[in-house]
This record gives structure tokens, sequence and C-alpha cells, in this order.
């Protein structure tokens, strides 16, 4: 409402002609609106994509850490893999007499490693600039899980 000589006065809207509701308004005069806010409707409008922004960075940083811990996590991934698989009585006789060895190749299982670790670094270290798509950190980083658990099954399954 605007104020005039101390006192509230209705203001008049399409809905309320003679800007009563009621007896009250329950409309104010856009130009108070603006004047509240300290701005226009335009600079008030461009504050919402601030706030897009935001979340974009926020969302960005989660998903960074969450690369960070699968480059973290990878080599220690694969020694545990190997140990595992070594300790298996199929593992043993592979070792001693060169049965039951496993026809996995050992290129693939390097392969997976490669996969998850260019994946991790890619979701780390490129800029949100330069990426090709929004969602492209998060597809690295989905990727990078995926590959780093293809590694972990191959190793096991291999002795």
């Amino acid at each position: 409402m605007r104020q005039a000589s101390g006192r509230s006065l209705p203001v008049a809207t399409p809905l309320d002609p003679l800007g009563y509701l009621g007896g009250m308004s329950t409309r104010r005069d856009p130009r108070e609106a603006r004047a509240r806010l300290g701005g226009t409707v335009n600079e008030t409008a461009s504050a919402g994509t601030g706030a897009d922004e935001a979340a974009g960075v926020a969302h960005d940083r989660r998903v960074r850490t969450a690369a960070k811990a699968g480059l973290a996590l990878l080599v220690p991934t694969a020694v545990v893999s190997i140990v595992l698989s070594l300790m298996t009585e199929r593992a043993t006789d592979c070792v001693m007499y060169g049965d039951q060895c496993s026809s996995i190749p050992g290129p693939v299982v390097f392969g997976s490693f490669l996969a998850s670790a260019l994946f991790g670094v890619f979701a780390v270290g490129c800029p949100r600039e330069r990426l090709p798509f929004p969602s492209a950190r998060s597809w690295a980083v989905k990727l990078q899980g995926a590959a780093q658990v293809t590694m972990a099954m191959l190793l096991l399954v291999s002795p």
C-alpha cells in the first residue's frame, strides 16, 4: 500500500478496482516493492540465476569429491582384489602347477584400471566451462565407478 501523509491508501488492481478486498488491500504498489528490494524487476530476476549457479557449483564440488575418493581408492582396490584372489585354492594351483589359470587377458584388467583412472582425472581436473555438456562430470564419475568395479571383479575371478 502506498503511504500518503502517514496513512495507508488502497491500491486498485484489475481484480479489485476499488483497492479493497474485505476492507483491506492484499496487493502493494509494485514501485514500493522494488524500492524495498533495492532494485528493478530485471535486477531481482537476474539474482535467481546466481542461486542456480551456486547450486551448480555445489553439485560440481560434491561430484569432484566423489571422483577424488574413487581415485584415492583405485590402487587399494586393485591390491586388495589381487590379495584376495591369490588366497584361493585355484590361485595356488595356478601358481604352483600352472593348472586352472584364468583365461582373462592381463591387458583387459589393465584397461579397466586405466579407464577408471582417466575418467577420474577428467572428473576432477576438467574446468566447468570446458565440459562438453552440463552433466559430463557426473557421467565421468559414474563411468569411473563402473570401470573400477569391473577391474575389481576381473581381478577377483582371475588368479
